[in-house]
Parts: C-alpha cells; structure tokens; sequence
C-alpha cells in the first residue's frame, strides 16, 4: 500500500497528559468506575468552568464504554519498547527517509528536492502524524470522539466526493485512555504497525506489530481485567494467561465455525486486494498491447473482488445475526480461547525490527 503523504512527527506531544483530573480508572480500562467517580464530582459544582474538565472526561469514560462493545482482538506479532526519540526509525519504512527539521525538534518522513526541502501539505489542526495507505487515511487526534489522550482514526477515500470521508475511530484496543498514534499498514498487506505510551515510562514508546486484519471480528467487553489484558497487545509466546482448551456446544460451534468463514473470506479480500494493488502499478507503467491486457485483467480482478466481498458480507451479516441472537437471550461468548486455537494452528508470520538510519536535515515548507 503506496504511502501518498509526508508525515510530520512532533516528539514532544508524546507522554502529554490527557487531563487534570483523576484518570487512574481510566488506565485500568475500569470506564464504568471512572463515569461514577467523574459524575460525582459534577455534582460538587455549580461553576461552569469547575464542572467543564469532569464533563470532558465523563465524555471519554463514555466513550470508553461505547467503544468497548466493539473490541477487537487482532493477532499479535511483535512488541517492542524503543526510546520516544527514535522509535519511529523502526518502521519498516524507506531508510534515509526520516529528516530532523532544521531549528525545531521535528521529524519528516519524505523525499526533499534538489535545495534539502520538503513542500508539505498544511495539516488539518485535528490531524497529528498523517500517513495515507492506498484509500486510506490513518491519522492521531485528541479532539475528536475518543476516550482521552491520542485516539487513531482512519478516513476513506470518497471517490463520488473526491474527498476524503468523515473520520472513524479504529476503536479499542488500537485507541486507548494513552496516546497512540503513527498507524501504518506495511506495503506487503501483511501488517498492521502503531506506537502508544501505554504502561511506558516518560521517555519511551511500545511499538506493536499485529496480523493485517481488513474486515475483523468484533465482541463485546466489559470486565476492566479482560480489557487490560486485551489493551496490553502480548505477542502469543509472551502472554502468560493464555487459556486453555475451549469446551463447545453446538450453539458455540457454530459460531466459531461462522467466525472462520469470515475470516476465510477476509483473507481472501486481502490478496485480492494486493494483487489489485500490483496490477495498477504495472498499468501505471506499460503502453500498448501490454497496458490493453493488464487493464483486461484488472477488470477480471476487480469482478473476482466484487464476487468475494459479497460473500464477505453475506458471512458477515450472518455472524452479526447469530451474535444478536445471543444476546437477545443472553448468552455470553468468549472467544479469546477459539482465538488462540486458531493461532496455534497457523504459524505466526515473522516481523524483525530493523533501525533505519535518518536521512539528511531539511527545511520544510508548508502549502495548501
């Protein structure tokens, strides 16, 4: 997935904190807890600017809630914790394309021209740490809805507008009460890459690596322990409450057998997609008979593409028809341990971190 847009990197918005008052149940992914403790205090005062900061944060444990009926539990490939300074190096990004700003305590990632200067885009002030993948717009904001600190948000690509679509948060646990930020998708579909300050110290980022997942599934969370353990990422050899066997009935079977045909069918929108992918850029490049039938199987491409999403969302509709029928009657799922068994099934795909070197000082020059 070709990166379309040059990322700014402000080092010292790390670590901010995201509010006056109390956060400490909000770090516990305790969201119920917090908007007890935050609506008492609004009952302390009448004052509008007393009351403003506990409604703000009463706002974010809402949100926390909201967001959490909608966890995501991707696979995780790598962890690992890298000074504030440098871990954006790690990425598998084009070495030398990282450049300090002259006279500032910023970083680029881009090509400067002949004269050492790179012509950025002036940002949006909501937008922090853009970086565009394919159709795709990932981005850090604290203003937008979320649950406190640096939430990750990604815009679509509208080709009926022309214009980029109403920002979504990419939910929990990507999102967190800490700031996370600088999401990217590897070039090779296979990866999905964000930093966070999450249980890290002041000078240090935790850089998580996890398995590209373009349509996942989605459950309901709420106990503040399970959500911890879900928001702390551990790679599958690191985690040490990975569950036992999980004992099914039928009901159970079945779901988990709906849950392995959605996930068929996105990893078949996956390499579909990434064959697109290639077949655009060889277009890009070829003339004549060789552009006549690469755009002859880029239509083919794209009707096998259309074919494969219907069957995504057909699986898809179903899977969210059985989930409503649980809890309708009230039968609680946990799938974490079909998770893992599927995981120990397939072998985890490898990702090593490699330190790139920083490219040359630059000057930058900000235009619409």
């Amino acid at each position: 997935m070709k990166r379309k847009l040059f990322t700014v990197v402000i080092m010292a918005f790390c670590g901010i904190a995201v509010s006056g008052q109390n956060m400490r149940k909000m770090y516990e992914y305790d969201f119920d807890g917090a908007l007890a403790e935050y609506r008492d205090s609004l009952e302390l005062y009448a004052d509008s600017l007393k009351r403003a900061p506990f409604e703000q944060a009463a706002r974010w444990a809402e949100n926390g809630i909201s967001l959490t009926e909608y966890c995501q539990q991707p696979a995780v490939v790598a962890r690992k914790r890298f000074h504030r300074d440098e871990f954006f190096l790690y990425y598998p990004l084009d070495d030398l394309s990282w450049h300090a700003v002259r006279d500032t305590s910023a970083f680029v990632f881009g090509t400067p021209d002949k004269t050492d200067t790179l012509r950025l885009p002036v940002r949006d002030s909501l937008e922090f740490l853009p970086m565009i993948c394919g159709q795709e717009r990932y981005f850090a904001s604290r203003d937008l809805y979320g649950m406190g600190g640096y939430d990750l948000y990604v815009s679509r690509w509208d080709e009926s507008r022309g214009d980029w679509g109403e920002p979504e948060n990419l939910g929990f646990p990507y999102s967190s009460p800490y700031d996370d930020f600088l999401f990217v998708n590897t070039e090779d579909g296979r990866f999905s890459i964000f930093a966070s300050n999450r249980e890290c110290t002041a000078d240090s980022v935790n850089v998580y690596v996890v398995e590209y997942e373009a349509n996942p599934v989605h459950s309901v969370v709420s106990d503040p322990v399970k959500l911890r353990q879900i928001a702390g990422l551990n790679p599958r050899t690191e985690d040490p409450a990975a569950p036992g066997p999980v004992i099914r009935d039928e009901q159970t079977g079945r779901y988990m057998e709906k849950i392995a045909e959605v996930r068929s069918y996105r990893n078949r929108v996956s390499e579909a997609s990434r064959e697109l992918d290639r077949l655009r850029d060889r277009y890009l490049l070829a003339e004549g008979e060789e552009k006549a039938r690469i755009a002859s199987e880029l239509a083919e491409g794209e009707m096998n593409m259309t074919g494969i999403r219907a069957e995504l969302d057909k699986a898809s509709r179903e899977l969210r028809d059985i989930e409503t029928d649980f809890l309708l009657n009230g039968v609680e799922i946990d799938i974490s341990g079909f998770m893992e068994e599927e995981r120990e099934a397939s072998s985890a795909p490898a990702f090593e971190f490699t330190r790139h070197r920083m490219g040359s000082p630059v000057t930058v020059v900000y235009s619409r």
